[in-house]
């Protein structure tokens, strides 16, 4: 009987042998620990760990025919994969919308790197940066600007700023202007800056371009500012003035007080104290604001009919 009972046992823990032995993996190798799991077994892991492997999918994006992988751009504190930029929705939505351009500005052998993207809106707005290298695949934004379509473009080992978007509406309609009047068109005021050491300086003196400035203040100053409209709009005329002044201040050493002189020497309309405050507001935050429609029609277009008003009553 005991003998049976013996024999009935090791049957059963042969057959769980067997059992167990069927359930493992098809291959393990403990040696090198290398093992592969059967297709129907289910594996349970962390998100970290799914994070951390999608990162490690190559993100691609081609730019002149040439393919890119995992670049990392770093804006402030915030990091986004270049072919994702600006961010996930916008990328979904305007994909057309953007541009990318690597170039050796300082001709060290390493790329440095420009995109822009556009955010919507008329007569507006284009958010350029400027990236230097920092490590292999990753820029860092070291200059942001703001501005219309083509605002900012690469001339050699130079970078022009152009801002006429910005000052669209500087005292008058985003179309009014002046500019084909002058002995110098100048449609598109811009000033340049240089890419060096890994930073940016203003370009050096122009004196051509500063030449052209002069005439055209001249021409300005003999013509006179027009009248405002019921808006508060004039046909251009300080829209003008607002280009050339401004310009004339990155192209001459960034001097506000000389900057001044030259516009009190040059513009003779009653309102100048007003006209060069918001010119001088605009040098000061050229790189931090963008003076599209809502900043000239609700601050100054307001400044303007208060100024109008007190003009009357005088």
């Amino acid at each position: 009987m005991n003998k049976n009972k013996l024999f009935v046992l090791f049957c059963i823990l042969l057959t769980l042998t067997s059992v167990v032995i069927s359930c493992l993996p098809d291959k393990i190798k403990s040696n090198d620990n290398e093992s592969s799991l059967a297709v129907s077994d289910t594996v349970i892991t962390d998100t970290a760990q799914v994070n951390a492997d999608t990162a490690m999918v190559p993100e691609t994006v081609t730019i002149d025919g040439k393919t890119y992988k995992n670049v990392t751009l770093i804006i402030d504190t915030s990091k986004v994969w270049l072919s994702r930029f600006p961010n996930e929705e916008w990328w979904n939505e305007r994909v057309l919308w953007r541009e990318v351009k690597y170039a050796d500005l300082d001709k060290d052998g390493v790329d440095e790197l420009l995109t822009a993207y556009f955010t919507g809106g008329h007569h507006c707005c284009y958010i350029y940066n400027f990236y230097r290298q920092t490590s292999p695949n990753t820029y860092e934004s070291i200059i942001e600007f703001k501005g219309g379509e083509n605002s900012v473009e690469i001339k050699g080992n130079k970078l022009e700023f152009s801002f006429f978007e910005q000052i669209g509406y500087f005292y008058t309609c985003y179309a009014c202007s002046v500019e084909s009047e002058l002995p110098f068109e100048f449609y598109a005021p811009y000033f340049s800056m240089v890419y060096e050491n890994n930073k940016m300086k203003y370009a050096e003196y122009d004196e051509k371009l500063n030449s052209k400035i002069i005439k055209n203040l001249e021409f300005l100053k003999a013509r006179k500012p027009s009248e405002f409209n019921e808006l508060g709009f004039d046909d251009g005329t300080r829209k003008s003035y607002a280009g050339l002044i401004i310009a004339y201040y990155f192209n001459k050493g960034q001097d506000l007080k000389l900057t001044k002189k030259i516009f009190d020497k040059y513009y003779n309309g009653d309102d100048g104290k007003e006209v060069w405050n918001a010119i001088k507001h605009h040098i000061l935050g050229i790189f931090d604001t963008n003076y599209s429609t809502s900043v000239f029609l609700n601050q100054t277009v307001p400044d303007v009919k208060k100024y109008l008003d007190k003009r009357k009553k005088e």
